[in-house]
């Protein structure tokens, strides 16, 4: 929150603007000369406002179930999706993992789980087709292992030695699934990690790269143009993915460029991650 509000006080008053915080917002609030609501959860119906205050521009920020409108853009949750994260995460493990032993962890209870799942499952056939390893012992690689979001470290640890015990040599870790014990059990083994994040020290030498969503720099760019009309009004866009807590060691300067590369064109559309979004599933 205190980053949103030094980035907002930055490109706002850099217009000559003045602005608060509020709690609320009533009817009475929205007058003329009210130029940008910008909107947290839970909703305070911004919908309703953007309708009956059509000279004002709203911004709703990661706001569930909120559609555009001529003056209201929203930006969506931070990973809002999930596939797309694991389809890149499976491109750079496929990338990184010799005779393309990958496998990715994730939350069997959620569809953002799911869609993770099968997004990573399908990055990776992406990137090296059929994926046969070369060498023994051959399993059926991409692997995958998911436990609901209330599964016990014991069962965590039991996700944890199927990797091991199947030769992964990276594995993807979605955020939410597992604890730091299972990530030192793979590392222990050797096993590189794909997650988000900053990496826990115990782990960082097996730490490949964390894919995150930060919502700033777009909160800032869309803000500055909305106050000097330089922009399109009632967008519904998602955070971009980046690369951070890069290794170099495991993931090269030249495999970043390719992946960089594939992430463009995958969120520019160009890519299809082959999920269905509302389960989570192939798509047929």
């Amino acid at each position: 929150m205190n980053s949103l509000q030094t980035v907002l006080n930055e490109v706002i008053t850099s217009s000559g603007l003045r602005w608060q915080v509020r709690q609320t917002l009533g009817a009475g609030d929205l007058t003329p000369a009210l130029r940008l609501v910008v909107a947290l959860p839970p909703d305070p119906g911004i919908t309703g406002m953007a309708a009956s205050a059509p000279d004002t521009q709203f911004l709703a920020l990661g706001i569930p179930s909120v559609e555009p409108a001529p003056n209201l853009a929203v930006i969506g949750t931070s990973g809002d999706r999930p596939d797309q994260l694991g389809f890149i995460a499976g491109v750079i493990a496929a990338m990184v993992s010799p005779d393309w032993r990958t496998g990715v962890i994730s939350l069997s209870d959620t569809v953002d789980g799911r869609s993770a799942r099968t997004g990573f499952l399908n990055g990776v056939n992406f990137f090296c087709g059929l994926c046969l390893p070369i060498h023994p012992p051959v399993y059926d690689y991409p692997l995958y292992f998911e436990l609901p979001s209330t599964a016990s470290t014991a069962e965590w640890q039991e996700a944890a030695n199927y990797m091991v015990d199947h030769y992964a040599e990276t594995v993807y870790v979605y955020p939410g699934a597992g604890d730091e014990a299972m990530l030192a059990i793979l590392a222990g083994a050797g096993v590189n990690i794909i997650s988000s994040g900053e990496p826990p020290e115990a782990v960082a030498s097996n730490w490949v790269v964390s894919l995150d969503t930060d919502p700033l720099p777009l909160i800032q760019e869309l803000v500055g143009g909305f106050l000097n009309g330089s922009l399109p009004e009632g967008e519904q866009l998602s955070v971009p993915i980046q690369f951070t807590h890069i290794n170099p060691e495991l993931f090269t300067p030249g495999k970043q460029v390719l992946a960089e590369q594939t992430l463009a064109d995958l969120q520019d559309g160009y890519i299809d991650t082959g999920v269905d979004l509302t389960s989570g599933e192939y798509r047929p």
